[in-house]
């Protein structure tokens, strides 16, 4: 019951998986009941991502990630070197869970970027943030450099005032 909205699509680079993440606002998508996050506030989209075989023969794995509002994954990335998967995407959730150990662990604005860090799995997720101030923002694309593994998030703002901008906008 429900509907999801698509958000991206990818390739996991080490075991050939195809991860789908989107926004979903149905209480009962497939493959749930072992994910990282399994329930968010009724009536409201969250962020949902599917973890398949190679061959699409089955549908391994879901999650959720969200919390008291609207939540939707636009971006994944994958870190070759542990297998973990991070999403990427926007919230007006003020309580995501696993944010209060992120980098920016308060929500900042009317709508927050975010990135949520699982394991490749989807059963564990071991970290997430936001991203924002006053003014909305929007994680659009996740990147993950691969040398230094450090993670790049990309997207558009009508914030002036964005954590680590300093004075440049």
């Amino acid at each position: 019951t429900g509907s999801e909205e698509f958000g991206t699509i990818a390739i996991h680079p080490v075991s050939g998986e195809l991860y789908l993440a989107g926004a979903t606002n149905s209480p009962t998508i497939p493959q749930l009941a072992k994910g990282a996050v399994t329930t968010y506030a009724a009536g409201v989209f969250a962020a949902f991502a599917a973890r398949f075989a190679p061959d699409l023969s089955s549908l391994r794995q879901s999650t959720l990630f969200g919390a008291d509002n609207v939540t939707a994954a636009l971006g994944i990335a994958f870190n070759p070197a542990t297998s973990d998967v991070y999403l990427g995407g926007v919230s007006d959730s003020t309580t995501l869970p696993a944010s209060s150990s992120g980098a920016q662990p308060v929500f900042g604005g009317s709508q927050d970027g975010f990135v949520a860090w699982f394991d490749a799995s989807l059963r564990m997720l071991h970290r997430s943030t936001y991203y924002g101030a006053t003014g909305d923002t929007t994680g659009r694309a996740l990147a993950l450099h691969p040398v230094s593994h450090e993670l790049y998030l990309a997207g558009d703002t009508l914030s002036t005032n964005l954590p680590g901008m300093g004075n440049s906008i």
